[in-house]
C-alpha cells in the first residue's frame, strides 16, 4: 500500500538525460559501435542486420560516418576499425601470401575481394547513397581500402564486358583493353557498376593523382645528377643506387596493380575479434591506382552504351581532367603510345659562338636528344630547337587500330543527347590545352573538324550557344599548330558563313580565319 494514492511514480531509466545534444552523440557513438561488432564478428545473420539497418539510413540520408569509436584516441598509437573500415571489411580481406613472422619486410598480403552479388550490390549502394551527405564523400575518400576495392570491381567488371567488344580483339600492342583471362569478374550488374562511377565522381575531388607515372623515376634520377655533380669519384655508385630504385619502384606497382602490397603499406588495427588486428592499406599506391583508374574509364565509355551510364563515365572523366596534372597523366598513360607511333621529334642544336666583336655566327650540328641551352668555355651557346613531323600516311591506319578516348569522345559529338555532346566537348578542349603533340593527334581524327563546324551552325540559345563556344575555342587552340592547317583551312569558306551570321562567337571564328590568311600567304612566299 503507497502512502500517497494520487503520486505518479516515475522510475530511473538506465542511460541518464543530459541534453539533446549529448544525448544524440551517444546514442550514434553506441550505435556505431554496435554496428562495427556486428560486422566484424563474422556472424551472418548480424552482418545482414548491419547491411540492411546501414542501407536504409542511407536511403532516408541520414548515414554519418564520422562517428567513429576511434575519435576518444590517439590513432597513430591507438588505431581501432571504424564504421567505414568495418564495412569494407564485409567483403574485403588481406591474405598473407609470402614472408613469415619472423621476417615482416618481406611479407606481402594480398587483397582478396567476396564475389557475393547480394553483398557487393548492398554495399556499394550503402557507399552511393551516403555521398550525398556531408563529410561523407571525404571520409571514404581517405580509405585506401574502398577505393581500391571499388576501383578493382569495376576494372574487372569493364574488362569482362569489353572482351565482348569487337574493339578489344585489337592486334595492336597498344589497345586500352587488356586480355586479362585470369582476372576475377565480379557478378555485378550495370547499375551497380554505374553506382561506382557516381562514388568515384564524388570523391576523386579530395583524391590527388601523381602528374605522371614515372614522376618517382624522374626524381631519382634528379638525385643521382646531383650527387655526381658534387662528388664525381661517386658517379659509379650514384648510377647503380638510381637504377636499383628505379626497378624496385616498377617492380612494387606492378605487384599494387595486381593487389599485392608491401608489409608496410599494410596496417593492422584493433579489433575485438581479430587478436591479430584487422589489416586495411594505409594509404592509395598512386602509381599502380592512377593507371588502373584510366584504363577503367577509357574501358568505361566504349563499354557503356546507356544515356545515364554514359553520362556517369563521362562526367567522372571531366571532373579529373580539371587538373593539369591529371592531364598529364591522361596523356601519358593512353594517348602518347598512340601519337609516338606517327608524329616524330627532331630536336637540332645551333651552336651560336660568340667573338670579342660581338659577332654571332650561326653553326647547326647533329640532331641530339639534349634540351635546353649551355654555355661553354669558348663563349659559345647552345640552343636546341624541336620540330614536330607526321607520317600522314600512318595516321589512318593507326587510329583504326587505336581505339581510345579521343575517338570515342569525337564518335559521341554525333549523339543525340546534349549533355552527352556537351561532356565529349569539355573533355576534349581540356585535351587540347595540354600538349602540342596532343592537339596535332586531336585534330587529326576523321571527320572530328567537320563535326566542329556542324555544331557551329547550332542555335546560339540555351545549351546549343555553350556546345557553340566550346566548339570555337578547341578550333582555335587546334589552328595554333602549323602542322593542323593543312586539315583547318579546307572549312575555311564554312567558317567564314558561320561568321557573317548573328553567331556570337564571330569575333573568334575572325580570328581564326585571319590565322588561315597568314599561313596561305606565308606558303605562297
Amino acid at each position: 500500500m503507497y502512502p500517497y494514492n494520487n503520486t505518479q511514480y516515475i522510475k530511473r531509466t538506465e542511460v541518464p538525460f543530459y541534453s539533446d545534444r549529448l544525448n544524440k552523440r551517444i546514442q550514434d557513438y553506441t550505435s556505431a559501435s554496435r554496428l562495427i561488432e556486428y560486422m566484424t564478428s563474422k556472424d551472418d545473420s548480424l552482418i545482414d542486420y548491419s547491411l540492411n539497418y546501414l542501407l536504409a539510413k542511407s536511403y532516408q540520408e541520414k548515414l554519418l560516418f564520422s562517428i567513429s569509436t576511434e575519435r576518444d584516441f590517439n590513432t597513430k598509437q591507438f588505431s581501432t576499425v571504424t564504421l567505414t573500415d568495418s564495412l569494407i571489411g564485409v567483403i574485403t580481406s588481406f591474405k598473407k601470401i609470402n614472408g613469415d613472422d619472423q621476417h615482416q619486410q618481406q611479407q606481402q598480403y594480398s587483397l582478396e575481394i567476396l564475389n557475393d552479388t547480394a553483398l557487393l550490390a548492398k554495399i556499394i549502394a550503402i557507399f552511393r547513397n551516403s555521398i550525398l551527405q556531408k563529410p561523407n564523400d571525404q571520409i571514404i575518400a581517405s580509405n585506401p581500402t574502398i577505393v581500391i576495392t571499388l576501383l578493382e570491381i569495376l576494372y574487372s567488371y569493364l574488362c569482362f564486358r569489353s572482351s565482348f567488344s569487337h574493339i578489344s580483339t585489337s592486334t595492336s600492342s597498344c589497345t586500352p583493353f587488356d586480355k586479362l583471362f585470369n582476372q576475377k569478374t565480379f557478378h555485378i550488374n550495370s547499375s551497380t557498376s554505374k553506382h561506382i562511377l557516381e562514388i568515384f565522381s564524388k570523391i576523386l575531388i579530395g583524391i590527388h593523382l601523381n602528374p605522371l607515372p614515372n614522376e618517382d623515376v624522374k626524381n631519382s634520377n634528379n638525385e643521382g645528377n646531383n650527387e655526381e655533380n658534387n662528388n664525381n669519384n661517386n658517379t659509379q655508385d650514384s648510377s647503380n643506387t638510381t637504377t636499383a630504385a628505379t626497378t624496385n619502384s616498377n617492380q612494387q606497382e606492378e605487384l599494387n596493380f595486381k593487389n599485392i602490397y608491401e608489409f608496410d603499406q599494410v596496417q593492422f588495427l584493433v579489433s575485438n575479434h581479430n587478436d591479430s588486428g584487422t589489416p586495411v592499406l594505409k594509404s592509395l599506391p598512386m602509381k599502380s591506382f592512377g593507371k588502373k583508374l584510366l584504363k577503367t574509364l577509357e574501358m568505361s565509355i566504349y563499354t557503356y552504351d546507356n544515356d545515364d551510364e554514359l553520362l556517369a563515365c563521362l562526367e567522372t572523366m571531366e571532373i579529373l581532367l580539371k587538373s593539369k596534372r591529371n592531364r598529364l597523366l591522361f596523356e601519358e598513360t593512353l594517348l602518347k603510345p598512340v601519337y609516338d607511333q606517327f608524329i616524330t621529334e627532331t630536336i637540332t642544336t645551333i651552336t651560336t659562338e660568340n667573338n670579342n666583336n660581338n659577332n654571332t655566327t650561326l653553326s647547326p650540328t647533329a640532331t641530339t636528344d639534349n634540351d635546353g641551352t649551355n654555355e661553354n668555355n669558348n663563349n659559345s651557346t647552345t640552343q636546341n630547337i624541336t620540330n614536330l613531323s607526321i607520317q600522314t600516311e600512318l595516321i589512318n591506319d593507326i587510329i583504326d587500330k587505336n581505339a581510345n578516348l579521343i575517338s570515342r569522345c569525337v564518335e559521341l559529338l554525333g549523339h543525340s543527347n546534349l549533355n552527352i555532346q556537351n561532356l565529349a566537348l569539355t573533355i576534349l578542349l581540356r585535351l587540347s590545352k595540354s600538349s602540342q603533340k596532343l592537339r596535332i593527334m586531336i585534330c587529326h581524327y576523321p571527320s572530328f573538324i567537320k563535326h566542329l563546324v556542324n555544331l557551329l551552325s547550332y542555335k546560339t540559345t540555351g545549351e546549343h550557344l555553350e556546345i557553340s563556344k566550346k566548339s570555337v575555342n578547341i578550333i582555335s587552340y587546334l589552328a595554333k599548330e602549323p602542322l593542323n592547317l593543312p586539315l583547318l583551312i579546307p572549312y575555311e569558306t564554312s567558317l567564314a558563313h558561320v561568321a557573317l551570321t548573328d553567331n556570337p562567337n564571330s569575333d573568334s571564328i575572325t580570328n581564326i580565319l585571319v590565322r588561315f590568311e597568314h599561313f596561305i600567304n606565308n606558303q605562297q612566299k
